[in-house]
């Protein structure tokens, strides 16, 4: 049975969640789908670069090593939301 994609977006949701809590070494930290990754959660190109092992690792999805650059109409992947939807996004193309 495959899931819907709001399922999908859901479960991708949480481990974004889940790495960035573990990258900040916060586990009761509320992460929140509008918050940027770098000015408000504070991650920085190493955290980023863990972020996307992480999902690989844990999705089974391969993501470019310019996952956090521009997305294709220019937009900055900066916050939680923003990957979650590019990473759902790349898993329904596979």
């Amino acid at each position: 049975m495959t899931k819907s994609h709001a399922e999908l977006s859901e479960q991708v949701g949480a481990t974004v969640r889940a790495i960035i809590r573990e990258i900040l070494r916060e586990p009761s930290l509320v992460v929140d789908s509008d918050d940027d990754l770098r000015d408000q959660l504070g991650l920085d190109s190493a955290d980023l670069a863990e972020l996307i092992v992480q999902l690989e690792n844990r999705l089974g999805v391969g993501l470019p090593d310019d996952t956090f650059e521009l997305t294709d109409d220019g937009d900055p992947l900066g916050t939680v939301g923003s990957v979650t939807r590019a990473v759902a996004g790349r898993i329904l193309q596979a």
